[in-house]
């Protein structure tokens, strides 16, 4: 017999004090981030340790704080049968099946490894199937809390004067009075900065911080210099 590790749906800690919540085997229950949880393992009905079940067919709906996003990494061991696979998680960007899908059935004999997933707003829909067989170690992810970049404060860009250069000037972000950093909270890219018109910056959150958002700025028309002919 399988030696099953029979845990509620909730959050708890383990031996180490590490945050981790199991799915359940059945349904989709709802799963609301406990203040001062910035990251947790998510497991499958047989725990850390155990195998899980056969004809799984269970999900969490995962909730962050408001202004914060969802990272999600790790690995899936499922049963996999001549490149089909039978046993596989799901990951919606959103508080249902129906929202956009942003993982699609990750599941491999050998473990396989579903890269960095990051939900769009504050929730996250995880879902997991098993068929009637072939019990696997199957989930072993950690989910992590960014704040939004979209939940800053970011400081107007002056008007430019067309030079035929480009223009890349810096940008201020702030988060409740505190300066982010470029290239360690987060990373800029800028669009139409040569032209007469309006510029773009993209700013994608880096670090501790996720998501992206964007700054424009205009570029004017330089005043021509007219000069007298010489008498």
């Amino acid at each position: 017999s399988v030696d099953f590790e029979v845990i509620s749906i909730g959050f708890k800690k383990d031996a180490n004090g590490v945050d981790y919540i199991n799915m359940p085997k059945n349904g989709i229950k709802n799963a609301t981030i406990p203040s001062g949880v910035s990251s947790f393992k998510v497991y499958d009905d047989g725990g850390a340790k155990a195998k899980y079940s056969n004809s799984y067919d269970g999900g969490l709906v995962l909730t962050a704080p408001d202004h914060y996003v969802l990272q999600l990494t790790g690995t899936v061991t499922a049963e996999v049968q001549v490149n089909n696979t039978l046993d596989y998680l799901m990951v919606y960007d959103g508080g249902s099946t129906f929202a956009q899908k942003i993982g699609d059935k990750y599941g491999s004999e050998s473990g396989e490894n579903i890269g960095t997933l990051i939900s769009s707003g504050k929730q996250m829909t995880l879902t997991f199937h098993s068929d009637v067989s072939g019990q696997r170690d199957g989930l072993d992810l950690t989910a992590t809390l960014k704040r939004d970049i979209r939940s800053c404060d970011i400081a107007n860009i002056d008007d430019q004067t067309y030079t035929g250069s480009a223009f890349e000037p810096a940008v201020v972000i702030t988060y409740e009075g505190t300066a982010l950093v470029k290239d360690v909270d987060y990373e800029v890219k800028y669009s139409d900065k040569t032209i007469v018109g309006t510029a773009t910056i993209t700013i994608t959150g880096k670090g501790n911080y996720a998501g992206a958002t964007s700054k424009t700025f205009n570029i004017g028309k330089a005043t021509p210099t007219v000069t007298a002919p010489a008498s």
